[in-house]
């Protein structure tokens, strides 16, 4: 199994360009401390169909994502940086 950690986000758009669409425990689950990590795996690993399929519905959501969704996810973090600059922002 893998485990991706991210302490993260920020008003700026400081985000991977897929982290807006995931939704927790669906695509992923969230853990508030990393002592916090051994109990979640052990609720994993009690319910494997549980984990199944919120590893198969992570794996389809990335699979859908294409290049239009990164180039929409570019546009809007350099918006949104450039109006924290001071800059202003054209359509």
């Amino acid at each position: 199994p893998k485990l991706l950690t991210r302490r993260g986000g920020s008003r700026t758009g400081n985000y991977e360009f897929y982290e807006k669409v995931l939704r927790d425990g669906e695509h992923y689950i969230t853990v508030e401390k990393p002592e916090d990590i051994p109990a979640v795996i052990e609720e994993l690993e009690a319910d494997p169909a549980r984990a199944a399929r919120i590893a198969q519905n992570g794996q389809t959501l990335m699979g859908k994502m294409d290049l239009d969704e990164v180039l929409r996810f570019m546009h809007q973090y350099f918006t949104e940086a450039g109006v924290e600059q001071g800059y202003e922002a054209y359509p």
